[in-house]
């Protein structure tokens, strides 16, 4: 791969053969301004912004194409926060064109712009119970969009959240899917959608719900879909085993806590183990502050993490921006494993999470690409600057 190519956003498009899947999948990699001691294109600021946004092949304009698709007649968004005013614009702009359109967020968001699209005549619906926010175990962390049409639907699944950031200068992974509508991954999320939308305080009853309603076939697709916490046991098997007998092991991920993939790690036969953090994680056990609570927590993990065979790397980026690493994905010998749930506790058996299992020779070459393209543009724990910096918040 040529210079030129590593720093422009990614974009991949096969075609599933077995299922007539139409996979895209774009990176955000972000172009940014140089900033004094900082890693470019790792380190961003708000100012960067707009550009990184505008990118025709970036996936800011992949979403909004889909939104826009004439032959959409429903579309559903599941995030955990909503920001992005253009994303909102696009859904109005739908509606008014006969689409109905439902948003489904996290009961303590910011609902600001979720607001607005109930206001063009939207469904809004909160999930989760945020009475005691230290005692939750339902956060809806799902991040997809899923444009329904009369024979054939879109998925749009993610790394990261429909916001402002996540759209362009965070590090984040966005994959689209087309697939006819009878489809298992295009009617799995159609149970997700209902199991969510029928969610009040019972996880139990989610579970239920949602397997009584998902498909039980033996169709053979590349890509399988998991969601959190109803496939929880499964997902961590398989991250387990995969961990355990993978020659190659590399992980990208914003949080990091659970401490059995550390123990696969330690019992790993891979000769290349590495695995990238955003740099909260890194300054949470410099100056565990009140903004750092849980990445000081995190912190200490990965340094669990590096006493196993595991190599690690901060990727600089800027706090005061809101811009964070915030990919997760695990890449084996002949899998990929994808999706919005972070390498913690919550997000392996408590959140609503939405994960993908991606067993294709191509897609596992572009993300060992991506990764790669992360680990250089990242920091060893031993090169990192000793006092912390941040433009983003000037």
């Amino acid at each position: 791969m040529t210079q030129y190519l590593v720093f422009i956003t990614l974009v991949f498009q096969t075609f599933f053969i077995a299922q007539a899947q139409n996979f895209d999948i774009r990176f955000t990699n972000p172009q940014c301004n140089a900033y004094d001691a900082k890693p470019r294109n790792a380190y961003c600021t708000r100012a960067d912004l707009p550009r990184a946004q505008a990118n025709p092949k970036g996936p800011y304009q992949k979403v909004i194409d889909v939104i826009k698709n004439e032959n959409n007649t429903h579309i559903t968004l599941g995030t955990m926060t909503f920001s992005n005013k253009g994303v909102a614009e696009a859904l109005c702009q739908a509606i008014k064109g006969g689409v109905g359109v439902t948003v489904i967020i996290d009961a303590g968001a910011e609902q600001t712009v979720a607001e607005s699209v109930k206001k063009c005549g939207a469904e809004l619906v909160t999930v989760g119970t945020v009475e005691d926010e230290d005692k939750r175990g339902d956060l809806h962390h799902n991040k997809f969009l899923l444009a329904e049409g009369a024979d054939e639907s879109t998925l749009v699944f993610a790394t990261g959240n429909f916001s402002n950031p996540a759209l362009s200068i965070n590090h984040e992974t966005w994959t689209t899917v087309t697939d006819s509508n009878e489809s298992d991954i295009i009617q799995n999320h159609q149970c997700l959608i209902a199991a969510l939308k029928d969610y009040e305080d019972n996880l139990a009853e989610f579970k239920k719900d949602l397997n009584k309603c998902r498909q039980k076939t033996n169709e053979q697709s590349k890509i399988e879909s998991l969601f959190i916490p109803a496939d929880s046991a499964k997902l961590v098997k398989l991250i387990e085993e995969n961990i355990k007998s993978s020659s190659q092991v590399l992980m990208a991920s914003n949080r990091y806590s659970f401490d059995r993939i550390t123990q696969a790690f330690a019992n790993s036969k891979s000769n290349d183990s590495r695995a990238i953090f955003d740099d909260d994680l890194y300054w949470g056990g410099i100056q565990p502050t009140e903004d750092y609570v849980n990445e000081a927590l995190d912190s200490k993990k990965i340094v669990q993490l590096e006493k196993t065979s595991a190599q690690v790397r901060f990727t600089q980026t800027s706090f005061g921006a809101a811009q964070k690493m915030h990919n997760k994905f695990i890449v084996f010998d002949k899998m990929v494993l994808v999706g919005a749930a972070n390498f913690t506790y919550a997000g392996m058996t408590a959140n609503f999470e939405n994960f993908y299992v991606i067993r294709d020779s191509k897609t596992v070459a572009l993300f060992k690409n991506q990764f790669e393209y992360l680990w250089k543009v990242s920091t060893p724990r031993r090169q990192m600057p000793k006092d912390y910096v941040d433009f983003g918040a000037q």
